[in-house]
């Protein structure tokens, strides 16, 4: 059962006001204390006037935002970190038409609101700037303009529904990262035709890196300040370096999941195969005695709590087969789902089955879906490996999948969908089959000319004219995917 520091714990999650709610109800102009975009404004202005791309302005302002936003330790909590303050790059931008209330909620001044508004305005503008030139096919369909032609809608997205190679920073750190990043940047000519963007990317990691060491250092300082002597140790190792224990491999684990959605948002970054990552910490420390199956449970119903704060799709993804095909289930498996069983929260968490997967797996998951809430979801790595192979995954990768957001499948640490840069409406192409392509709501002929329903002469027909449809739209839809991003 449920310690009761972590039935404390749980209410309190519960009752906070999450970064969810707070991102949908600013869209009408409503902001709450603890995103103040003073602190997204202090970081901005330290970095726009510099020469950045893109990508290393992003991943700069990363960097500012773990240095200036405000960080605590909240009574009952082992695990160190909150996620960062700002959230510049989902937060839409304030009302500043009331500035009265604006200037008196936040306490600015006139030259205060006129400089915030500034900023913002510019990150904004550069944030969504594509490319020039007009396009190469005519984006008509994909503007849904209410007369309801909309077919798909496309443009690229900075939100990538990704998976980070945690297991990788566990086991070496953002410290380890950097070396890796500066051995590769010493190890190839200036004049490589690649340099230029490869410099690009470096020089950006490079800051990410810098900023996931700074914020265990800024937590190992707090910690300390307030006695809490293991937390600080914790953090001092980790995520600079690899997790030797259990408990750093879990804080590390942590500090990687704020340090992506400080970067990409809290979205629907997840955190992949939770098991396989942490387990052979907590061998280790189980084989020299150091923790026992209870202080398992209770790390992983704290990290549980963690995730749950504020977004419920950051997926969990447990079980499966290993490299060699062997189904790779452990004692740890069977603590997440006890966990996620016993505190009763919505949580994203999937089990990947195997021919090999024990009964006891499959008793418990079953025992959990007979009690209502659809957890877990059940993936069979017998369909699904063979279908990202087909799909010309390599057979080395394909066997780590697991799945993101709204049950996307990708590689951890070396996929980066972009999931959701494009939005199709088959039902729409089916419409269009049945037409000729011609909407019938507009009498546009949007589509490629394929035949009336009434004209074809079977059912294969009918299904290959709406294939047309589907290929003609998406090929469209891809392409100003790919020109945005």
């Amino acid at each position: 059962m449920l310690s009761d520091r972590i039935k404390r714990l749980k209410t309190d999650v519960m009752e906070r006001e999450c970064y969810y709610e707070f991102a949908h109800n600013s869209r009408h102009g409503s902001w709450v204390k603890d995103a103040n975009p003073w602190v997204r404004d202090v970081a901005l202005d330290r970095v726009r006037h510099n020469d950045l791309s893109m990508v290393q302005l992003r991943a700069n302002l990363l960097r500012e935002l773990v240095e200036l936003s405000a960080i605590d330790i909240y009574p009952d909590w082992t695990l160190a970190g909150e996620h960062l303050c700002g959230h510049v790059f989902q937060c839409r931008l304030p009302n500043f038409r009331d500035q009265a209330a604006f200037l008196s909620e936040f306490g600015l001044t006139a030259d205060d609101a006129d400089r915030l508004k500034d900023n913002l305005e510019w990150f904004t503008r550069r944030d969504k700037r594509t490319s020039v030139g007009r396009p190469a096919f005519d984006p008509a369909p994909e503007v849904n303009n209410g007369s309801g032609n909309c077919v798909y809608s496309a443009g690229g997205w900075i939100e990538n529904h990704s998976i980070r190679d945690f297991r990788k920073l566990v086991q070496v750190g953002f410290a380890g990262l950097q070396e890796e990043i500066e051995a590769a940047q010493s190890g190839i000519a200036i004049d490589d035709p690649e340099y230029p963007q490869k410099e690009n990317f470096w020089e950006a990691a490079l800051a990410v890196c810098k900023a996931g060491i700074r914020l265990g250092e800024r937590y190992a300082a707090l910690a300390a300040e307030k006695g809490l002597d293991e937390m600080a140790e914790a953090c001092r190792r980790v995520p600079a370096r690899g997790a030797r224990t259990f408990r750093e491999a879990t804080q590390a684990l942590w500090f990687g999941h704020i340090v992506t959605c400080g970067e990409d948002g809290i979205n629907a970054n997840s955190i992949g195969r939770m098991d396989q990552i942490l387990y052979p910490y907590y061998q280790a420390d189980m084989d020299a005695g150091r923790i026992t199956r209870e202080d398992a449970v209770e790390l992983m119903a704290e990290l549980a709590c963690k995730l749950y704060l504020d977004y419920d799709v950051q997926a969990i993804t447990l079980a499966g087969c290993d490299a060699d095909g062997k189904d790779a289930t452990n004692e740890l498996t069977y603590i997440i789902l006890e966990v996620t069983e016993q505190l009763g929260v919505i949580r994203d968490v999937s089990v990947r089955i195997t021919p090999d997967t024990p009964q006891r797996l499959y008793d418990t998951c079953a025992r959990m879906l007979a009690a209502g809430g659809g957890i877990p979801f059940l993936f069979n790595d017998s369909c699904f490996i063979p279908a990202l192979t087909e799909r010309g995954i390599d057979a080395r990768d394909a066997w780590d999948y697991a799945p993101i957001g709204c049950i996307e499948l990708t590689i951890p640490g070396k996929a980066n969908p972009h999931a959701v840069s494009g939005w199709f409406n088959v039902t729409k192409c089916l419409e269009l089959a049945m037409h000729d392509g011609v909407d019938p709501i507009t009498g546009t002929q949007l589509g490629p000319q394929t035949g009336k329903l009434a004209d074809f002469a079977s059912y294969e027909d009918f299904y290959a004219a709406y294939c047309r449809q589907v290929e003609y739209f998406a090929q469209r839809m891809i392409y100003h995917i790919n020109r945005g991003e």
